[in-house]
């Protein structure tokens, strides 16, 4: 019987950031409205009573992932088993990833640990001091590709990705890369993650 391998607790970052007015730093996202944080503060009454769902940072280009209010959702967002209900497109990395081999088309699927979360609070001294706590996941790993960031690619529709620190996001199998190396290609290996084992369809 094999044993269950513990995975260690992940690792929480914390970042402030002071908004400093006018700066048009932070957008939210809100029931009705994508809008700049700035305006939601002109009116002291509305900002006390307002309900974000989640914001993003402008300064992130691209942009980066959005933040939860709550490291509970932060997780289930990420993992897809919950989705923000605010009337806006959602992405979602799963528990999972699958790999697809480059010249075979071959896929291996295998676990998505997250390994590091971050707390962003945001913090301001107009038109009274306030501050917003966002959350968001900010690493994760697999036994193949170790550890990478989550990102997102958009176009007319936005993905999930994980950008790994190995630098290399395509995959080859075991069996075609000794097909290329076989017939003098080797060369061609160095653009790839090239796998140990062999894949299955």
């Amino acid at each position: 019987m094999s044993k269950h391998k513990e995975r260690p607790p992940f690792e929480v970052e914390e970042k402030k950031i002071s908004v400093e007015f006018g700066r048009h730093q932070v957008r939210v996202k809100t029931l009705e409205k994508d809008m700049y944080l700035e305006k939601c503060l002109h009116d002291a009454s509305t900002f006390k009573n307002l309900i974000i769902s989640r914001f993003y940072l402008v300064s992130e280009h691209p942009w980066g992932l959005h933040l939860a209010p709550t490291l509970k959702k932060a997780l289930d967002w990420f993992i897809g088993s919950e989705t923000p209900r605010d009337n806006y497109q959602s992405i979602s990395w799963g528990k999972k990833i699958t790999y697809i081999c480059g010249f075979c088309e071959n896929k291996k699927t295998e676990p998505l640990y997250v390994t590091k979360v971050e707390k962003v609070i945001l913090s301001g001294d107009i038109p009274f001091n306030w501050e917003i706590e966002g959350w968001r996941v900010s690493e994760v790993e697999t036994e193949e590709m170790g550890k990478g960031k989550p990102g997102k690619v958009s176009g007319l529709k936005t993905y999930p990705i994980v950008n790994w620190y190995l630098k290399k996001n395509d995959y080859l199998c075991q069996r075609c890369a000794e097909r290329l190396r076989a017939i003098g290609q080797e060369d061609k290996l160095s653009d790839y993650t090239v796998f140990k084992n062999h894949w299955y369809r």
